[in-house]
């Protein structure tokens, strides 16, 4: 008669510590590219910032600047002027007279322009660009 040999698992244990360390291995990887993002989200969440907040001062000074000329008397039909917000964009402004008597001026245009000229001859850093 033949005896029975003991049966072993059939997962060895090396297959079991292999999953778990490949398991350890997503975990670190998926943590260090969500700090990764993170600390980019973080950044440009500093820069949207500082943008706005440059945006909303050249607002201001637009509105103060529209006080003095409403408040001067001004009988021009248009008048026009610019407020930077930074080295690149500027706010502006086009205000138009109302019509009738003691009539202020309306915000004709608000808009937000480039300053700098356009070159086409710029190029994007992209690889094996030269």
């Amino acid at each position: 008669m033949k005896t029975k040999k003991s049966s072993y698992p059939p997962i060895n244990i090396g297959t079991s510590f292999l999953l778990v360390f490949f398991i350890i291995l997503c975990m670190v990887i998926f943590s260090a590219l969500s700090l990764s993002s993170a600390s980019k989200d973080y950044e440009y969440s500093k820069k949207n910032a500082a943008r706005t907040q440059a945006y909303y001062e050249a607002c201001n000074q637009a509105e103060e600047i529209r006080a003095q000329i409403e408040n001067s008397n001004s009988t021009q039909e248009l008048i026009e002027y610019s407020v930077p917000i930074d080295d690149n964009e500027a706010l502006h402004v086009v205000l138009k007279r109302q019509d009738g008597e003691n009539s202020g001026y309306d915000i004709h245009s608000w808009t937000q322009q480039s300053i700098t000229e356009w070159n086409s001859t710029q190029t994007l850093p992209v690889l094996g660009s030269e």
